[in-house]
């Protein structure tokens, strides 16, 4: 019982780490994100079937 109380505390702790270290990831990269799919979205634009 001990045991499960202790891991249940890990786990709170451990979660909010988890989704802010998500959320400053895609912080970081979403404008280089967003760069790509604006290039990708005029690529396609352009008529071609094919990307590579």
């Amino acid at each position: 019982m001990k045991y499960q109380k202790r891991l249940n505390i890990k786990r709170v702790i451990l979660f909010p780490v988890i989704v802010y270290a998500a959320y400053v990831l895609m912080d970081s990269f979403m404008p280089l994100f967003m760069v790509g799919f604006v290039v990708w979205l005029l690529y396609n634009w352009t008529g071609k079937k094919r990307f590579w």
